[in-house]
């Protein structure tokens, strides 16, 4: 059997994921959670055969961010990523995670079985989709005007001037982990791995104006 965490922040999503592995008849699904803190933590408890993971959970910690935590922690754990992304940025950085699996959740229900089974047994499994967006995709410097909202783009451009989430929070009437929300959606929209690559990407794009000197060159 076939043991598999689902983490999703759709409860919808993960009812109907979690009922067709449940009747796949060699697959049980031993836990259920809705952000990557969550997805930390099941498989610390549970020890999963297979951790299905989304990318976006703006509530907290993103999945991408999740992936990457756990390959620092030496998991075993394989991940396989179901999700509506399906551009080239997103494939490298989730892959350079430590990802064995990436299926989109436009994937049929048969795909899915597949992927489950394949990265169970120690294989990788790309949906056809990523596959082509890894040969075939675009530069991964994608224009943020263009994929962001007025929100995330505002809030980008605030933390990269170096500006806290406590500050920038006090300025839209929001609380900071909401701040924090938007930054992991910019992040995982523009195919970057952290807040410094965001800034240069929006440096770039002359966004910004003047940045301070990168500490780290």
């Amino acid at each position: 059997m076939i043991r598999v965490v689902v983490v999703d922040d759709h409860a919808v999503v993960r009812t109907g994921v979690i009922g067709l592995l449940q009747g796949a008849g060699d697959i049980e699904v031993v836990g259920e959670g809705d952000s990557g803190e969550s997805a930390l933590r099941l498989v610390r408890e549970r020890k999963p055969d297979v951790l299905m993971l989304d990318l976006s959970m703006p509530n907290g910690m993103s999945g991408l961010e999740a992936a990457r935590r756990l390959q620092a922690q030496g998991s075993k754990v394989p991940i396989l990523v179901l999700t509506v992304h399906c551009d080239q940025a997103s494939a490298r950085h989730v892959l350079d995670a430590g990802v064995r699996g990436y299926v989109t959740k436009a994937s049929s229900a048969e795909e899915l079985l597949q992927a489950v089974r394949k990265i169970a047994s120690g294989g990788r499994y790309l949906s056809a989709e990523i596959a082509e967006a890894l040969a075939f995709g675009a530069s991964t410097d994608v224009n943020p005007c263009s994929v962001l909202s007025p929100r995330e783009l505002d809030i980008s451009q605030a933390l990269a001037r170096g500006q806290t989430a406590e500050a920038i929070a006090a300025r839209l009437h929001i609380v900071p982990k909401t701040v924090h929300s938007y930054k992991y959606r910019a992040i995982e929209k523009l195919g970057v791995a952290n807040l410094i690559e965001l800034a240069r990407l929006l440096e770039r794009h002359g966004l910004l104006g003047d940045l301070p000197p990168d500490p780290s060159t």
